[in-house]
């Protein structure tokens, strides 16, 4: 150093900068932004994180030492259908800058978080367990709703309580009951989500929901009876079913078949102490062996069904009596004229002549013809 000069040393901060960030996800399910940072110093750096925002989330200290680069992961987990605003301060201990993130984040609709698979005999109840989560940092109190035509309904329905109640940033255990009435596959988006008292009370953002999918697997009772139908192909037979009405109201069922070549009405009405039979129509086309059914069903009685065996049988063959003549003659077929005929044709021209044939049976007749003589006659 000079002697009697003055060296003058200045920490000069840089200018606060603000980025904006947009994070969109659905409710329950998290996306992470990584941040870089690079420092090119010959200094450590320590950088002090402060978050704000519903959902958003980060380490609150980030070390990136001298000469490389690290990256700070901001993290949106929104708990409901929302819009939110938020902010990232970063601050670097070392030279003092700070760093500001303007955030902004929506949360989209939930996507189920499990699609659970049930298998419900028709006609009988069967229960399952859901396991919820609580991701908001609140107690909240739940209940249940579908979009399907089918019973579900939770099991403590039958208390005192219809509703589930869970603590803050915990799981609880949801017990659903289901009752189809008819057999076949449904499929159903169930959800969960907070009552009215709790939409505010929870958090200010929006109603806590939680979905699951559901498909429903309702298989048939056993058939009533096992119906065994025959006939011949090309003409058809009547099954007869009765249906017995023990109700005091008048009972609609509603008529399902089954089956190739079975025809019946699709409605069936039985006045209240009554039985009615139904009728179908089985009319084969072709000789085999098929199944079929006939399921009645309304919401009064639930279903049931008959099962039927269907056996198309070939046509019945008629047998003629057997005819015998001697050659020459006829049988029961005989020409109008059986004299002797006469044609003649001039040299190098045709001639022809028409026989008349009367057939006087009720059934078709066919005949072979015999030319004598071949040469001199032209087909």
């Amino acid at each position: 150093m000079i002697p009697g000069s003055i060296c003058w040393r200045h920490l000069v901060a840089s200018q606060r900068e603000s980025v904006h960030l947009d994070f969109s996800s659905p409710a329950h399910r998290s996306v992470t932004q990584d941040i870089p940072l690079h420092n090119e110093t010959h200094r450590d750096w320590k950088m002090q994180a402060v978050v704000c925002g519903e959902g958003f989330s980060g380490p609150k200290v980030v070390n990136v030492p001298a000469g490389t680069k690290a990256c700070y992961p901001l993290t949106f987990h929104p708990s409901a259908q929302c819009i939110v605003m938020g902010k990232l301060s970063l601050h670097n201990d070392c030279d003092g800058t700070e760093h500001v993130f303007t955030l902004r984040g929506v949360g989209e609709h939930p996507l189920p978080v499990d699609h659970v698979v049930l298998r419900c005999p028709v006609g009988q109840t069967t229960h399952t367990r859901l396991d919820v989560p609580n991701y908001s940092q609140n107690k909240v109190t739940l209940k249940m709703s579908e979009k399907l035509d089918l019973l579900v309904t939770p099991a403590e329905e039958s208390g005192d309580n219809q509703s589930q109640q869970g603590s803050s940033s915990g799981n609880m255990n949801v017990c659903m009951t289901v009752v189809e009435q008819l057999s076949g596959r449904r499929t159903s988006l169930r959800k969960i989500d907070t009552q009215e008292a709790d939409k505010h009370k929870a958090n200010g953002l929006g109603r806590y929901e939680v979905h699951y999918s559901l498909e429903i697997i309702c298989e048939p009772a056993a058939a009533n009876k096992v119906i065994s139908v025959q006939c011949a192909t090309q003409s058809s037979v009547t099954i007869e079913i009765p249906v017995n009405n023990s109700q005091d109201e008048l009972l609609v069922l509603d008529v399902y078949l089954e089956g190739d070549d079975l025809k019946g009405a699709n409605t069936v009405s039985i006045p209240p102490r009554k039985t009615l039979t139904y009728k179908a129509t089985f009319s084969p086309g072709r000789v085999g062996k098929s199944t079929g059914s006939v399921l009645f069903h309304s919401e009064l009685v639930g279903e049931f069904w008959y099962q039927l065996e269907l056996y198309a049988l070939p046509p019945p063959v008629f047998t003629l009596p057997q005819a015998c003549c001697q050659l020459g003659n006829g049988r029961g077929v005989n020409p109008e004229c059986e004299e002797p005929l006469s044609i003649s044709s001039v040299i190098g021209s045709n001639a022809s002549i028409t026989i008349p044939v009367v057939n006087p049976t009720a059934l078709p007749v066919s005949f072979d013809i015999t030319l004598t003589g071949r040469r001199h006659f032209l087909q």
